[in-house]
């Protein structure tokens, strides 16, 4: 819909087969929309570009498991995408990842063994929080991003024993 006003538009269908909506993503400069496509045929991101409507497919990394998207969120610098990827949209473990909208590569956050989910991020994109169960209570962690989306040692815990929701 046109933000002063006038007639909706549909730019998008839901993809068959898809059984868990993960909200679609703006870019940060609202040009493109970023959302899940069903996992019946691997774990794939498609990119609407809105002035012209093309649609291109980022096939992600396919694994023995997790492959469904239940997160996602773009970086407000557009250079990446974080995601957390699951079994289903309540298993008890989940990982996360970051891939770049404009070539595809992806890069494996954490190995799935904990619920690592809610991926955020902060103004500068230089560092990534999450919610994860990895201290034994669902609380708020951080990877400092190094160049290429690879985090800079381990995560830190932010808060402890708070219990969050994404």
């Amino acid at each position: 819909m046109p933000g002063v006003g006038g007639a909706a538009r549909k730019i998008a269908s839901w993809p068959a087969g898809g059984v868990h909506p993960v909200q679609p993503q703006w870019s940060p400069d609202s040009t493109q929309l970023a959302y899940t496509l069903g996992a019946s045929a691997g774990p794939m991101i498609e990119m609407l570009t809105l002035a012209s409507g093309a649609t291109r497919t980022i096939r992600l990394p396919a694994r023995p498991r997790n492959n469904m998207v239940i997160d996602l969120r773009w970086s407000p610098d557009g250079r990446w995408l974080a995601y957390a990827r699951a079994i289903s949209p309540i298993a008890a473990t989940a990982e996360l990842w970051l891939t770049d909208p404009s070539d595809g590569t992806s890069v494996n956050l954490t190995d799935g063994t904990m619920r690592d989910f809610s991926p955020a991020w902060p103004p500068d994109s230089g560092s990534l929080y999450f919610i994860s169960d990895r201290s034994g209570t669902r609380d708020l962690w951080r990877f400092t991003l190094g160049p290429g989306g690879v985090p800079e040692g381990a995560p830190q815990q932010i808060a402890a024993g708070i219990e969050m929701n994404s």
